[in-house]
């Protein structure tokens, strides 16, 4: 950990940065340490009412079994549930082996959520349309009823 001094010297570099050198160490803010901290990678949770943190605790599984990698996950997080607008180009696991835990872990999801009534496909979606190899109608009708 950190301390204070270190973490004071290192806020003093970043005001000193230009903003095209911040620009440059954006992508390492999602790095999967960042998902070890309280704060996580930062995203509204416009998909459903579940704070983002609990959102960030349940995909975490994802980076820690290294299908994912955290930037990755970051995206996803921004793209599904504060965008909600699928990528151009779709994300892809690591380990597609593991079809069925990932499955689940989208389904464990909808259930967390509380099944909302008629948002199915909504939930079988954040694994179809977000992510290579699935598809969303086969994934809704394996979701359990």
């Amino acid at each position: 950990m950190a301390t204070m001094r270190e973490a004071i010297n290192a806020l003093k570099k970043l005001s000193e940065m230009s903003s095209k050198e911040l620009a440059a160490l954006a992508p390492k803010v999602f790095s999967d340490k960042i998902l070890d901290s309280p704060i996580g990678p930062q995203f509204e949770n416009r998909f459903n009412s579940l704070p983002a943190e609990v959102v960030r605790d349940h995909f975490k599984i994802l980076v820690d079994k290294k299908y994912l990698d955290g930037d990755q996950l970051a995206k996803f997080f921004i793209s599904a549930f504060q965008e909600m607008k699928p990528p151009k180009k779709k994300f892809t696991f690591a380990n597609i082996k593991a079809r069925e835990k990932i499955s689940r872990l989208f389904f464990d999801f909808y259930v967390l959520s509380g099944r909302p009534y008629g948002q199915k496909r909504k939930y079988a979606a954040l694994l179809g349309e977000y992510f290579t190899g699935f598809n969303t109608n086969t994934i809704y009708k394996n979701f359990r009823n």
